[in-house]
């Protein structure tokens, strides 16, 4: 009787043990269970809302992968710490996904160019576009692939973006331009230097040219690229590298500096076609200013601020190193010679409102309003003369105004108005009161202005707050030849050069202003400052350096800056 108690308490004891620690136990085998499969092929769970669609093997093709999200946390994640480790990569469905696709890597040459300049797909084929910014110029960078024929309509479209655009990565993501993969827009947002990103897509069924650029402010002049999508790549008819109209003028000028081989500058090349129209910062100009170079080698600046036309030059178009330089914000330079300049803009009364520019037979139509009404402006080279402009009004009146060359114009010209601060300065404004309008400070280093001293020439500039440091330089080293001149307050100094004797004379001073005037030719040098007057035999050679030299800055203001390649008398100086 009494083991059949012991036998009884001990089947009780039992199960209520049983009782208590069953739904753990079963947990806890589950959990090894559930540990022993592969993630990978592990069975997700279903949400209440809809299944999510898994592929049962990845797709090779061309199509994409679509997976639908579940708001159910997957039972992946509910793996302990250490077990997580055995887990695969997060990325293995991506690295799957992509690993039918071709890689193309894109890189960076000078002078602003991508390193591809052009490549070749197959309609539907799968890609993977790697873009890595190692530009030498340390430029931020995104790379966004177009519609056939809408490069420069998606670069509008980032522009009407306004603030919004830097949020944004300077991409138009709602622009009907952009190439797009079922919903997703084909595109690498912005990259820092030094960084890299990629995309893959599937590239288009219908053939075409689609363009590929960096839309970024500025960057769109030489930064873009094409993508032929064709049926048969093995038999692909595609047009010469030099003729292929979707590859940067100077790419290949580009590619072969890259190789060593040496460059001509991008900017110096335009097309033979027809007007090549950029938005830039232009020295001399508001900031809404255009400039356009036309196939007869005569350029100009347009201000959309002001709808007025500022200048125009000869020869090569522009250096836009600069403004690259400054993230966009700073200037690019004129290399040509500028043979026309309005004297003075003036102020603007009228209520001017400016519109934009349509292309009309390979040339720009810029539109504006005058106090409500709409103006359209064409500006065209004529024989005989310099550029004609034609304003068509409202009425149907027109008014023609035939421009001439004038000779008495410097070859280089900076009027420090309506201008950042250019090469070798932090972009921002000038805060400096000039003689007319503002002054460049010179607090930091010096400028090598793009003018390179000839065989005869003029320098002439107004300078403030003398600290006896070079207001101007040229970049040789030749002891016998004149270095740089160097004013004190109540000094003139010129190093270089073997000094004659020179009656004094006294040149132009005003409201605290000096002007310096340096005249060359093979009679020799002579300089003016002031009261002051300097003479050697030798004459400078080189390029001219503003505000310091190599090693010191000036420390003062520096305005109306005109250099010419010829003597000047003092009367022609002064007229």
């Amino acid at each position: 009787m009494q083991a059949i108690r012991v036998w009884l308490s001990a089947i009780v004891t039992l199960f209520l043990v049983v009782s208590l620690f069953h739904v753990p136990l079963i947990q806890m085998w589950k959990r090894q269970k559930t540990s022993a499969v592969p993630v990978s092929t592990a069975p997700a769970p279903v949400s209440e809302e809809g299944p999510e669609v898994i592929p049962d093997e990845v797709s090779n093709t061309g199509e994409e992968v679509v997976v639908v999200e579940s708001d159910v946390v997957p039972a992946a994640e509910a793996v302990e710490p250490a077990e997580a480790l055995e887990a695969p990569e997060e990325n293995e469905a991506m690295a799957l996904a992509s690993s039918d696709a071709r890689t193309v890597k894109i890189a960076m040459y000078p002078n602003m160019h991508f390193s591809v300049g052009r490549f070749v797909a197959q309609t539907g084929e799968r890609l993977t576009v790697e873009f890595e910014n190692d530009d030498p110029q340390a430029q931020p960078h995104n790379l966004v692939f177009t519609k056939p024929g809408r490069r420069m309509k998606v670069f509008t479209d980032m522009m009407r973006m306004g603030p919004k655009a830097v949020s944004s990565g300077y991409i138009p993501t709602k622009s009907r331009s952009v190439l797009k993969a079922g919903e997703d827009i084909v595109a690498i947002s912005l990259l820092n230097p030094g960084e890299t990103g990629s995309i893959t897509f599937s590239a288009p069924d219908k053939p075409g040219a689609y363009p590929f650029a960096c839309i970024y402010p500025g960057h769109q002049v030489s930064m873009y690229g094409v993508m032929h999508v064709v049926e048969d790549k093995d038999n692909a008819a595609l047009p010469a590298e030099d003729a292929d109209p979707g590859i940067p003028p100077g790419w290949g000028n580009a590619k072969n500096a890259a190789n060593g081989e040496g460059a001509e500058s991008a900017s110096s090349f335009v097309s033979k076609e027809a007007d090549t129209v950029v938005r830039m910062f232009m020295p001399d100009s508001g900031p809404a200013s255009i400039a356009v170079a036309t196939p007869e080698g005569v350029h100009y600046c347009w201000d959309a601020g002001a709808m007025q036309l500022r200048y125009a030059w000869t020869g090569a178009f522009l250096d836009p190193s600069n403004h690259f330089a400054g993230n966009g914000d700073a200037l690019a330079r004129v290399p040509g010679h500028i043979v026309w300049r309005r004297e003075s803009v003036g102020v603007v009364n009228e209520d001017r409102s400016f519109l934009g520019y349509r292309m009309e037979q390979g040339r720009p139509v810029f539109r504006w309003t005058l106090n409500g009404d709409l103006v359209e402006e064409r500006i065209r080279p004529v024989a005989g003369a310099l550029l004609e402009q034609s304003r068509v009004m409202a009425d149907g009146l027109e008014a023609v105004t035939v421009i001439e060359a004038d000779p008495r114009l410097p070859r280089w010209y900076w009027s420090m108005d309506d201008t950042v601060r250019p090469t070798g300065h932090k972009p921002e404004r000038l805060p400096s009161q000039g003689l007319v309008g503002r002054a460049l400070p010179f607090r930091e280093k010096a400028w090598k202005c793009g003018a390179t001293a000839s065989e005869a020439g003029t320098i002439d500039l107004w300078c403030r707050e003398l600290n006896g440091t070079p207001v101007l330089s040229f970049d040789h080293r030749d002891a016998t030849r004149i270095q740089a001149v160097v004013l004190g307050n109540n000094s003139l100094g010129v190093r270089g050069g073997t000094p004659s004797p020179m009656a004094s004379a006294e040149n132009f001073a005003r409201d605290g202003w000096t002007r310096v005037t340096v005249r060359w030719d093979d009679q020799g040098t002579t300089v003016h400052a002031g009261e002051w007057a300097y003479r050697c035999a030798s004459v400078p050679q080189g390029g001219i350096v503003i505000g310091g030299d190599a090693k010191n800055a000036f420390g003062g203001l520096i305005d109306e800056v005109r250099i010419w390649n010829r003597r000047l008398s003092d009367e022609d100086l002064d007229a």
